[in-house]
């Protein structure tokens, strides 16, 4: 009963006037009054939602939410096109900097779609968003923040095959989850002119407590809406797994040693930029980070330049 109340209260999170509701009332205690007047709607929603699903070849869209990014989106879209990402959705939230003239020639091409959200806490908003239009797209979504960059241990794999053959062949799968491989200041105290693949390259090791937290990549139809940055709610019995094919109840998954796929988490960037980071706020809480952060993840125990095989496609 509890895991079908859980999955009911995140139907209220992904109603159009539960989104609509957060983007105008900033008080997160009446945000949540709120989402309790909705559980009718949205037991009724799930009931009509919850049903099996056949499996489908799919390709693979990707959700962003971000503030005064400017300087690093570029290099975001870039990449994951070059993985094969057939659409992004893009959410800005209230930035000030030249996001507008950054992404232009990108939505002038038609697959890079830019949306405002304005307010705090609009992450999960973003994110079930997102997850409509997958549903609309008929692909999978992934939800990554502007400073996780998804890699591939093997140059030669495809990330949209790997995801279908895991979704064929595991008829509960709703989603998989990727661990983090944190990345360090590489010791720099500044920001450095440059590529943020190829400026850092000192990473955590595997098996650092951090790396536990994983982001998503999820089928929509099986999906009833993101309640945590990590996790996402499913329909029924379908569940999230790791690529070993182990279920994940929650955000965190023991990481493994060198994983075929992994988020590469550029988390502090030099200490100049992590000021900047704090400065902006967090988009799942309010508040701003404090300097333990930095302390905490500024790993730099491992010499990692693996991301450099990509360096003549982002310049």
């Amino acid at each position: 009963m509890n895991k079908l109340f859980s999955k009911i209260v995140a139907s209220s999170k992904s109603l159009p006037i539960s989104v609509r509701v957060n983007s105008h009332i900033s008080n997160l205690r009446e945000r949540k009054i709120i989402e309790g007047l909705l559980l009718p709607a949205a037991c009724f929603k799930y009931a009509i939602n919850n049903k099996k699903i056949k499996y489908k070849h799919k390709k693979i869209d990707l959700c962003v939410i971000i503030k005064n990014e400017a300087p690093y989106i570029r290099e975001w879209i870039k990449y994951h096109k070059l993985l094969g990402i057939e659409n992004f959705y893009i959410f800005n939230n209230d930035s000030t900097d030249a996001l507008d003239n950054v992404l232009h020639p990108f939505l002038a091409e038609g697959n890079v779609h830019l949306y405002n959200l304005s307010g705090k806490v609009r992450q999960l908003d973003a994110y079930n968003i997102g997850l409509k239009l997958s549903r609309k797209s008929g692909n999978y979504l992934l939800v990554l923040d502007a400073d996780e960059f998804l890699f591939l241990r093997d140059k030669s794999d495809n990330i949209t095959e790997i995801v279908n053959h895991f979704f064929k062949d595991n008829k509960l799968a709703g989603g998989i989850v990727f661990n983090w491989c944190i990345y360090g200041s590489s010791y720099f105290e500044k920001r450095q002119s440059g590529l943020v693949t190829q400026i850092y390259t000192y990473r955590s090791n595997f098996d650092f407590e951090n790396n536990k937290n994983v982001k998503s990549l999820v089928d929509p139809e099986k999906t009833v809406a993101f309640t945590n940055p990590h996790f996402a709610e499913y329909y029924g019995n379908y569940q999230a797994f790791n690529l070993q094919g182990k279920a994940v109840e929650g955000p965190y998954s023991k990481p493994v040693d060198n994983p075929r796929v992994r988020i590469n988490h550029y988390f502090t960037k030099s200490k100049e930029e992590f000021l900047a980071k704090r400065s902006r706020g967090m988009a799942d809480s309010v508040g701003i980070r404090n300097m333990q952060d930095f302390e905490t993840h500024d790993r730099n125990e491992v010499f990692d330049d693996s991301m450099k095989r990509y360096a003549d496609f982002l310049k």
